[in-house]
């Protein structure tokens, strides 16, 4: 599946706002550079999944990734069962 760079990056921007976290706070709490979060917000570069999920987990979520594309959804909220 193909990951659209803009919605992702729409997304991450969406949870870290709603956090109350600067570009500056969300890199350090990731380890990451802000350059690195400031392209991935514009949709300049493709994510990897991976790189979803470090993002992500800085903030307290997991990624969710369906047809309409990347979601970030608390990371409490994933219930995971065993098919019958």
């Amino acid at each position: 599946m193909l990951i659209d760079p803009h919605q992702a990056g729409r997304e991450i921007r969406r949870v870290r706002l709603a956090a109350g976290l600067t570009q500056v706070q969300l890199a350090e709490r990731a380890g990451r550079a802000r350059p690195h979060l400031s392209a991935l917000e514009r949709g300049a570069r493709v994510p990897e999944i991976t790189t979803l999920g470090e993002w992500a987990a800085a903030l307290g979520h997991s990624v969710l990734i369906d047809a309409r594309g990347v979601h970030l959804v608390p990371a409490d909220s994933i219930e995971i069962t065993e098919a019958e």
